[in-house]
């Protein structure tokens, strides 16, 4: 366990990669947070609105990029956080009404125990197994008893997804988009990890968000072939 809990840092590289898309889609836009099609973004916003309570005081949005996601929560009684170490994101977030810290997710500058409700959309993606396993230890030291986590992320082994990657890195290299890197961090690993660190698992499933699809088996053909992104949702 010591060697999966050691200090991990920002990922700088891919911070970079970002802010060309920053500089590309600016604060209102998706795209500036990777994702290609706003319905895709829509549903999956859709889907992390309807788990939270009005009794969710204290929201942290990790790696919110500029705000989006988050943004709906925005109330006068509520508290949204947006952590990012990007530092036009931060900009673009503050524009879009969220309270930001400007901050490493790997070393969340948050107290023990301060934190209701945590979101982390699309992160996991460019993160190797041991980085997404030290977010989720940084992740529980942060909740509160009785908190949760939602985690998005692209299934890398849903064979639409394999397509899209396919298909969009020729596009990028014509029209000059950067290309990020991809790992595979299954659900079903990944929520083993959880159950190791003391989360319980509240909802596990891919989905197909363009067709408004889940799949709670996660080795069915439905899910290997559609499941192009993963859903979780941790309590501690």
């Amino acid at each position: 366990m010591s060697q999966k809990i050691q200090r991990q840092s920002a990922d700088k590289k891919t911070d970079r990669l970002y802010e060309n898309l920053r500089n590309r889609h600016g604060d209102t836009n998706p795209g500036a947070n990777g994702y290609r099609l706003e319905q895709y973004f829509l549903r999956e916003q859709e889907m992390i609105l309807s788990e939270i309570s009005d009794d969710n005081k204290i929201i942290v949005d990790l790696a919110c990029g500029s705000g989006l996601m988050a943004k709906p929560l925005y109330d006068a009684d509520r508290l949204v956080i947006g952590i990012d170490f990007n530092e036009t994101a931060c900009r673009h977030a503050q524009t879009n009404q969220i309270k930001i810290i400007r901050g490493d997710v790997f070393a969340i500058p948050l107290s023990n125990s301060s934190v209701d409700w945590v979101i982390n959309c699309q992160f996991l993606n460019q993160q190797s197994k041991d980085k997404a396993e030290h977010l989720l230890n940084e992740v529980y030291r942060i909740l509160k008893p009785g908190g949760r986590l939602i985690m998005v992320w692209r299934n890398d082994r849903a064979l639409i997804h394999k397509l899209a990657v396919f298909i969009y890195r020729y596009i990028d290299r014509l029209t000059g988009r950067p290309e990020f890197p991809y790992y595979d961090n299954h659900i079903g690993e990944l929520g083993n990890y959880c159950r190791e660190i003391g989360f319980t698992i509240i909802s596990k499933f891919l989905t197909f968000p363009l067709l408004r699809l889940n799949f709670y088996d996660l080795d069915s053909i439905g899910a290997k072939t559609l499941g192009a992104s993963c859903f979780l949702v941790i309590e501690k």
